[in-house]
Formats: structure tokens, C-alpha cells, sequence
């Protein structure tokens, strides 16, 4: 649709610019992270009643890469910064087992996952010695959901998945941490990732029927909001 177009230009358009700016000039230098996402609030949230369609998110801790480009301004210690992550989340262990409990041992399940991309610029401060220093940020930006298909494939019978759409929403992230040598980077990040609707296809098939209906309208859903602690170790370049 002409509104999922608009999003993705967006969303490229405002990486292509924070990758132009922060490069533009020298004194840049960038961060590769290896992170892990712990889910907080409705995003961690593993009531069953309330699952994915009521608000209620169920994700476990997650892992992700990320890049961070930073670029030095006149003002000392200070840094203009711009980010870009991806971040997998699956279901906590309690939403499995609930989900396990509710159908045959014999039926076939493919758990949905969470990924988060978000895209922030923002400002960093350091205080950096000989070989520790420590830092504090905040940025802020767009972060687009992606859930991956969430499949039931129930023995002797059918196929029923679900299929969701992408979403973008504002987002933004606060952190610190500390870098040791000037190379490595350790810190965490509380990141807000936006409040996302819950929509797409509701598909069942077997051998002589298939259904498709709109997730909005044969649910009454509720959005989910996004947010967890990022950690992170990182390696300077």
C-alpha cells in the first residue's frame, strides 16, 4: 500500500541521511555491538489471557548486532551519534508452555518472533582517560516491527497461521556505559521502541477449505508496547 511505501522511504531516507552526516567530515569513527534485549512492561508481559492480541507481548530476552557511528563536534567530549539495530526477540518459556498446553503434543507449532530495527540519532558525552572512560547518551528515531508468521499445524487437520504487518513508530533510547582503551564498549541502553498495532491475515487451510479474514477485524485487538533494557559489547573501529 501507498502508506507501508511512504514508511519504508522514510525509514531509508532518514538512515541514508544520519550515515551522510555523521561521515561527512573526519573524526568519525564507528561501534560494532553484539546486544541482547531484555523485554520490559507490556512488551515482557506473559499473561496468557492477554497474549499478543490484548496488549500482552510474552517476549523472552533476545540477541542482536548493531552499529553505532559517532562524529566529534566542536565541543569537547561531545558527539553527535546515529544508530541502527536489529533485534530478535522469541516467547518467553511461559507463553510456550501455555501455548503447548492448549494443543495436541502431536500438532506442529512455529513460535512468532519480535525484531525490532531501530534507526536513532542523537548525542553522546565522554569522559575518557588513558585506557577507561565513560559515557552517556540519548537519541532518538524510528523503530519498525517486523513479527515473524506464528503457525499451527494441527494433526490431521489443518494449517492456521498468522501473518502480521509491519509497523513504524518514534522511538528513542537512553544509556551509558564505559569504554575501555579507547576499543571496546560496554554499556546499556533503555529503549522505548513505540506502541505497535497488531494487524494482518488470519489464514486457516486443510484439504477442502481455506479461510482468510483481516486479524483487526475478527479480533478485538490492542497494541503493544515495545521497550527492554539493551546490553551491549561493542568494538570500536
Amino acid at each position: 500500500t501507498k502508506t507501508h511505501i511512504m514508511k519504508k522511504t522514510l525509514f531509508t531516507a532518514f538512515l541514508t541521511l544520519t550515515t551522510f552526516v555523521l561521515f561527512s567530515q573526519s573524526g568519525s569513527n564507528f561501534t560494532v555491538r553484539l546486544n541482547t534485549l531484555i523485554p520490559s512492561g507490556e512488551f515482557k508481559d506473559d499473561d496468557y489471557d492477554d497474549f499478543l492480541l490484548d496488549g500482552a507481548g510474552g517476549a523472552g530476552a533476545g540477541i542482536g548486532l548493531g552499529f553505532e557511528f559517532a562524529k566529534e563536534i566542536e565541543v569537547e567530549g561531545l558527539s553527535i551519534i546515529g544508530s541502527v539495530d536489529v533485534l530478535v526477540n522469541g516467547l518467553s518459556k511461559e507463553i510456550k508452555e501455555n501455548i503447548e498446553d492448549d494443543l495436541d503434543p502431536s500438532d506442529k507449532i512455529t513460535y512468532l518472533k519480535y525484531i525490532n530495527a531501530p534507526v536513532l540519532i542523537g548525542a553522546k558525552y565522554s569522559l575518557l582517560a588513558s585506557n577507561i572512560g565513560i559515557f552517556g547518551k540519548f537519541n532518538v528515531g524510528l523503530n519498525m516491527l517486523h513479527i515473524t508468521n506464528y503457525e499451527v499445524e494441527y494433526d490431521g487437520y489443518g494449517t492456521n497461521t498468522l501473518s502480521f504487518d509491519n509497523s513504524m513508530k518514534l522511538a528513542y533510547g537512553i544509556g551509558a556505559g564505559i569504554v575501555l582503551n579507547e576499543k571496546i564498549s560496554i554499556g546499556f541502553d533503555y529503549l522505548g521502541l513505540g506502541s505497535h498495532p497488531i494487524d494482518g491475515k488470519d489464514t486457516y487451510e486443510d484439504d477442502s477449505f481455506d479461510s482468510e479474514v483481516d486479524i483487526s477485524d475478527y479480533y478485538d485487538t490492542r497494541d503493544i508496547s515495545i521497550s527492554g533494557i539493551k546490553l551491549h559489547l561493542g568494538f570500536i573501529f
